[in-house]
C-alpha cells in the first residue's frame, strides 16, 4: 500500500496560493465584498504581529493572524467580560468580540470563494498524472482544502472515497481512491442531524448518526465528542458560490459554513462531523504502508493532530520493519527534520510536483 500526504506545496504546483499569499487573496476578496471593517481588522493584526517580530507585513501568514484572534484576542475578551460585567462598560468589548467571530466565520467563506476562483484556473495537466497514477490500494491524505484530487480522479474514471466509515470498511474497492481530507474540504458543509435533501438538490450525504469504528475506536474518540450533527458534499457552481457568500442556507434558513477545520495554527478536526473516523482510517493506513510519500507538506510543530497521527502510526508500522518514505519538496532537509521519526530508508526528493512526470515510479 502506497501512501500519499499532500500539503501545500502539491496545490501550490496548480497554482493555488500559498498560506502567506492568501492574506491578500481574502483582503482583495473583502474589498469586492465591501467589508471595509474586516478590512481594517485584518490589516491591524497584521501590521501589529509584523512589527512585533520585525517581519515585513506581508511574511505574516493567515494561520498566525487568527491563532493570535483566537488564543489572545478572544480570551482576553471574555477575561474582561468576567471581571467588569457592568453592560455599559462591556458594550465595547462585547461587541468587538461579536465582531472578531463574525471576521472568523466571514475569512472561511473568503478562503472558500478564493480556492474556487482559483480552481477555474488551475494547471491540470501534474494532478491529471498524480491521478492517473493511483492504484486501487493507494491512499491519498490530504491536508489542503481545495478540491483538485478529488476532481482530477473523476476525470480519469476513479471514485474519490472520503472516509467516513473509518475501519470498519478500511479495505480496498476496485475503481475507488481513498482520499482522507484531514482538515476538511470548501465543498462540505456540516447541518444538524434532522436536515434532509434530496438526491437532486445538489447536495450529497457524507456522513451522518451514530457510528462505530474497529481497533482504532479509542483515537476515534478522542476526535468526535459528538456523533450527532451530518455532514453534506455540495455540488454545483450555484451552490458553492452561495456557501461561499454566505447566502446558502438550510431548509430552517440557518446559513451555512464551508467545514474547514479552522484558520489557526492548531487545526481542530472535531469541528467537522465524522472527521475522527478519517483520521482513525488515515491512522490505520499509515500503519499499514509499504511506502510514505510526502510531498509539500513540512510538518509544523503547531498541527498537533497530523504530527500525533503520523508519529504514532510510524512507531507502530517500525516494529514490522517500517515502511519507505521519500519526502518530495523543494526544501526536503527541513520538512525531513520536523517528521522527528526515524525509519529505515528514507529519499529527500528536492523536484516540485509538478516536475514529477511518472508518479508510478515513486
Amino acid at each position: 500500500m502506497r501512501v500519499f500526504i499532500l500539503g501545500a506545496g502539491f496545490s501550490c504546483g496548480l497554482g493555488y496560493p500559498l498560506e502567506k499569499q492568501l492574506v491578500d487573496e481574502i483582503l482583495r476578496y473583502w474589498n469586492s465584498r465591501r467589508k471595509p471593517d474586516h478590512i481594517k481588522a485584518l490589516n491591524g493584526l497584521r501590521k501589529t504581529l509584523a512589527n512585533f517580530d520585525q517581519r515585513k507585513e506581508e511574511a505574516v501568514g493567515i494561520e498566525e493572524l487568527f491563532e493570535f484572534i483566537t488564543t489572545v484576542i478572544v480570551p482576553f475578551l471574555s477575561l474582561r467580560h468576567q471581571q467588569d460585567p457592568d453592560p455599559v462598560v462591556l458594550s465595547g468589548p462585547l461587541r468587538v468580540r461579536e465582531q472578531t467571530t463574525d471576521m472568523m466565520r466571514e475569512a472561511i467563506r473568503a478562503v472558500a470563494a478564493v480556492l474556487c476562483g482559483y480552481a477555474q484556473n488551475e494547471t491540470l495537466s501534474p494532478v491529471d498524472r498524480f491521478a492517473e497514477s493511483m492504484a486501487d490500494d493507494d491512499v491519498v491524505i490530504t491536508l489542503n482544502y481545495d478540491t483538485a484530487v478529488e476532481r482530477a480522479l473523476l476525470r480519469c474514471g476513479r471514485t474519490p472515497d472520503f472516509g467516513f466509515r473509518g475501519t470498519d470498511d478500511a479495505t480496498a474497492t476496485p475503481g475507488h481512491t481513498r482520499v482522507l481530507k484531514l482538515h476538511g474540504s470548501i465543498d462540505w458543509t456540516a447541518t444538524c442531524p434532522t436536515q434532509q435533501w434530496d438526491n437532486t438538490s445538489g447536495f450529497r450525504l457524507l456522513y451522518g448518526g451514530p457510528h462505530v469504528d474497529g481497533d482504532d475506536d479509542d483515537y476515534r474518540r478522542t476526535l468526535d465528542p459528538s456523533d450527532l450533527a451530518c455532514l453534506w458534499g455540495i455540488d454545483g457552481q450555484k451552490h458553492l458560490d452561495a456557501l461561499a457568500e454566505g447566502t446558502l442556507c438550510d431548509t430552517r434558513g440557518t446559513l451555512l459554513l464551508p467545514a474547514l477545520a479552522g484558520l489557526g495554527l492548531e487545526k481542530n478536526p472535531a469541528t467537522i462531523p465524522g472527521m475522527g473516523h478519517v483520521h482513525a482510517l488515515a491512522h490505520w493506513c499509515l500503519r499499514r504502508a509499504d511506502s510514505v510519500v510526502v510531498v509539500g507538506y513540512s510538518f509544523p510543530a503547531t498541527d498537533r493532530y497530523i504530527s500525533y497521527l503520523f508519529r504514532t502510526a510510524f512507531q507502530r508500522s517500525m516494529r514490522n520493519g517500517g515502511p519507505r518514505l521519500r519526502i518530495v519538496d523543494p526544501n526536503p532537509q527541513a520538512a525531513h527534520r520536523n517528521t522527528r521519526v526515524a525509519v529505515q530508508e528514507c529519499v529527500l526528493d528536492a523536484r516540485r510536483m509538478e516536475d514529477i512526470t511518472d508518479w508510478r515510479a515513486l
